[in-house]
């Protein structure tokens, strides 16, 4: 059963204000697109896409790549609508006057010839546009206002959008966005004493998996270890110890034991079992499926979340490339809440940890074509 916060929105500064609750942070230099399904009766929000503005692209923007980044919100086949917001930086990305509060930017907006590439890319693609948005610094204006009377060139104050009536429903509903994905991706600080125990655990584990690999005790450890996850992930909260921790981290390098592990996060506990065998599992395997998005029930929000926290901790814990396996299942998490933005910073740490992990390859793949799982993208 789904949490549901229903909101009404009944203006501009609405939608700015639910951006950052429906993302978990608030964008910086991004380029947001909402879905919309849009009908005689209602409109209702659909699928949401982030994607980073690079500088480059906004010096000189082309619309294939806004065709590119628009063309994610296809995922969702219910969206016939969209309404778009740049988040630009001020004043790097502009130039602000010094003797003036806010700089007057006319009814073009900032980075104009950005916008209009984004304008024509939705056109192409046959989306109805319902509103470009701006925000930057502490002002936000529509591009699609071209009367400065109306709407003054500097924009409105965006206390405005802080201080809605939409903002403050979700507030009170618990949600509380960070202030950027790097600070709602940032790892738990563990102490010197604490890691220290671990690298001494993980080196101990690493030897025993060594040993029960060469004599053909394979799948007994990667049953003790399965057990082992089961264990910490009953204790949810509970402080894992080093040695735990340890023997964590070499088990998600065992890439069926790691599947194993995805699979029984998903609530599949007799199917996760079932991978750790000698056979390589059938194409068609259900719990393989479920891991890899298909099928419209969504995985159980508390369970994403205790195993989050757990990944987290061994992320903190390890380093290297041991770091590589519980960054790329976090990135699965994220993907799984249909989180791209949060599961592409996972990914980038976890490619810099080990750029041959396999797993995040294939995770970067999805996010970077806006591959997601059909439980996100299905019509609600």
């Amino acid at each position: 059963m789904e949490n549901t916060t229903l909101i009404t929105l009944t203006h501009s500064r609405d939608l700015l204000a639910y951006v950052p609750h429906r993302l978990g942070f608030t964008p910086q230099r991004s380029l947001v697109l909402i879905g919309m399904r849009r009908a005689q009766s209602a409109t209702r929000l659909g699928l949401m896409v982030r994607c980073d503005l690079p500088r480059a692209w906004l010096d000189a923007p082309d619309t294939t790549m806004a065709r590119r980044m628009v063309e994610n919100l296809l995922a969702d086949r219910s969206v016939n609508a969209v309404a778009v917001v740049l988040y630009l930086d001020v004043p790097k990305d502009i130039d602000l006057p010094q003797d003036a509060d806010a700089a007057d930017f006319g009814s073009a907006g900032p980075e104009p010839s950005a916008a209009s590439a984004i304008r024509r890319a939705v056109v192409s693609i046959g989306l109805e546009l319902v509103d470009e948005l701006w925000v930057a610094g502490d002002r936000w204006r529509s591009y699609a206002c071209g009367d400065v009377e109306c709407c003054p060139g500097s924009g409105w104050p965006t206390t405005e959008i802080e201080s809605s009536t939409v903002g403050a429903e979700l507030v009170l509903a618990g949600s509380s966005p960070a202030d950027s994905v790097d600070s709602l991706t940032a790892l738990p600080v563990i102490d010197a004493a604490s890691r220290d125990g671990v690298r001494r655990a993980l080196g101990l584990a690493a030897d025993r998996h060594a040993t029960d690999v060469d004599n053909g005790r394979l799948l007994t450890w990667r049953r003790r270890q399965l057990d082992t996850w089961r264990r910490a992930f009953r204790a949810k909260a509970a402080p894992v110890g080093p040695e735990r921790t340890g023997r964590l981290i070499v088990a998600l390098s065992d890439a069926r034991l790691r599947d194993a592990v995805m699979v029984d996060v998903l609530g599949l506990t007799k199917a996760s079992g079932m991978l750790l065998g000698p056979q390589e599992p059938a194409d068609d395997d259900a719990g393989l499926r479920r891991v890899a998005g298909l099928g419209d029930r969504e995985p159980d929000p508390d369970r994403l979340a205790t195993a989050s926290r757990l990944l987290r901790h061994l992320a903190a814990a390890s380093d290297g490339a041991w770091q590589a396996a519980p960054l790329t299942l976090l990135a699965w998490i994220e993907w799984c809440r249909g989180q791209s933005s949060t599961a592409g910073r996972y990914l980038d740490r976890a490619l810099s940890a080990d750029p041959e992990h396999r797993l995040a390859r294939l995770m970067t793949g999805f996010v970077d074509n806006g591959l997601l799982p059909t439980w996100v993208t299905r019509p609600r």
